[in-house]
This record gives C-alpha cells, structure tokens and sequence, in this order.
C-alpha cells in the first residue's frame, strides 16, 4: 500500500498566513480583496508569490464570501442612440399656458412655455399678461441668452402683428 504523505506547514508559511491574515481579515485591513491586501502587504513585506497566495486566502475567507454578491454579466448590449440633427435652440416650440392658474403674490398669472425640439430643453417664464408686446419681449431676452432660432412652432395665438414683425426681422420662420 501506497504511503501517504501527511503536508507540514514550515514556521515560514504560518508566518506568511498571519500577515496575509492580519493585512487582510483584521479590522485594519477590512476585506478590501486581493488587490488592496497585495498593495498593503508588499508596501512592508517580501512575500514570494504574493498574489497567488493572497488570492487563494481572499477566495478562501468565510466573510468575504458571505458579503460579496455573486457576480453577473449585467450589462446591456450597445445599441444605436439617436443624436442631435439639429443644432440646439434652432428649432423651438412656444405655447402660452394661462387663464386657469391661480394668480401669485407678484401677480403673475400666465406662463410662456419654451420647449426645444433637438434637446428637449422646457423654459418657462412666469407673466403677468399676455399681450404681444410682452411675449415678444420675454422671448427676445430669451434669444439673448441661447441665440435666435431658425424655426418656432407654435399655435395661431402667435399669429399677431408684433410677433410677426419680429420674426420677419430676425429672419426666423414659423409654424403654426
């Protein structure tokens, strides 16, 4: 009959499975995984095929293995993504909402809505009427600040003679 060979463990390699042991299962290390315990050991330690073995003690931890989720392959595969045609802010949809809401301590009771069609950015900017000469005011300090359109679509209650007019001269077109 084949003799068996019982494994002995060298005062060495008990040395190293504390230091594994304390760099990695202790409160100082924290189960933060091989390679932390690999940095963490070799900044103070010659250790001969560290990570090996630093690994198979990590794979081994009765803790880790009850804490760490068990990895998937979650990831969705790539797919095409629409992109902008468009410049943003050269195509804008204006609505007027009003009427029906309540009035506010600063007495606005209506609300010019912008909405851009590339981006699908919303500005909304609160009025106390809704007269053309104001709409066209809030509306060009707008342009002020993300430049003027090509296009704005919107219903025929933009259809007004100062509308018009400032449309004619910033050269933009419009959609009702």
């Amino acid at each position: 009959m084949p003799q068996q060979r019982t494994r002995r463990t060298c005062w060495f390699c008990l040395n190293h499975t504390e230091t594994i042991r304390a760099a990695h299962s202790s409160l100082f290390g924290g189960h933060l995984g091989v390679w932390k315990t690999v940095q963490r050991i070799s900044n103070e330690f010659f250790l001969p095929r560290a990570k090996s073995k630093i690994a198979r003690y990590v794979r081994c931890c009765h803790e880790c293995q009850m804490t760490h989720g068990i990895r998937t392959k979650d990831r969705q595969p790539m797919q095409i993504v629409e992109t902008i045609d468009q410049p943003p802010f050269s195509d804008l949809t204006v609505d007027f909402l009003g009427s029906t809401l309540p009035r506010t301590a600063r007495r606005n009771q209506y609300l010019l809505t912008i909405i851009c069609n590339s981006t699908g950015w919303l500005h909304a900017i609160l009025m106390t009427n809704c007269k053309a000469q104001s709409i066209a005011d809030k509306m060009l300090e707008f342009f002020c600040q993300v430049g003027f359109p090509k296009m704005i679509r919107g219903d025929n209650q933009f259809d007004t003679k100062i509308l018009t007019a400032m449309r004619e001269r910033l050269g933009i077109q419009a959609h009702f």
